[in-house]
Order: structure tokens, then C-alpha cells, then sequence
């Protein structure tokens, strides 16, 4: 039970990191100037936060066939 209590603590702060980490790989959408650097370190990090380690580009237009191509809605979620 003691061990229990340890890791249902350790899984919340590992939820509360990665929920963190996605609100900070959103905020370049706010409309504020951000150096190119920055963005090289948040392509690493959305990576990271959408657990996009496995390629699924082949995968998902076999198993979703008619999902719609949509064009972004300004040029930065189109750089994101």
C-alpha cells in the first residue's frame, strides 16, 4: 500500500511535467516575437510533448482515408 502512495505521487508529477511541457510548447502561437533559436529547441520539444516517436504518416491514411487537408490558420501554426 506505502508503495502504492509512492508511485501514484511520482505518476502525478510526471502527468504535471508533460502537461506543462505542452502548454510551453504552445506559446509561440501568442502574438509575441520569439528569436529562430528558440524555435529549434521547440521542435524538439514537440516531439517530446506529443509523444510523436513513432512515424505514423504511413499508418494513419490506410486506417483514416478521408480525413480533409486543412490549411493553417496563420503562419505560425503553420510553422508548428
Amino acid at each position: 500500500m506505502a508503495g502504492n502512495l509512492l508511485l501514484a505521487g511520482s505518476l502525478n508529477q510526471v502527468w504535471g511535467m508533460v502537461n506543462n511541457l505542452q502548454i510551453v510548447v504552445h506559446s509561440p502561437l501568442v502574438n509575441v516575437q520569439f528569436p529562430a533559436n528558440a524555435f529549434l529547441l521547440y521542435d524538439v520539444m514537440i516531439t517530446i510533448a506529443t509523444f510523436d516517436v513513432l512515424p505514423t504518416d504511413d499508418v494513419f491514411p490506410s486506417i483514416f482515408p478521408e480525413l480533409p487537408e486543412d490549411n493553417p490558420f496563420n503562419d505560425k501554426f503553420d510553422r508548428l
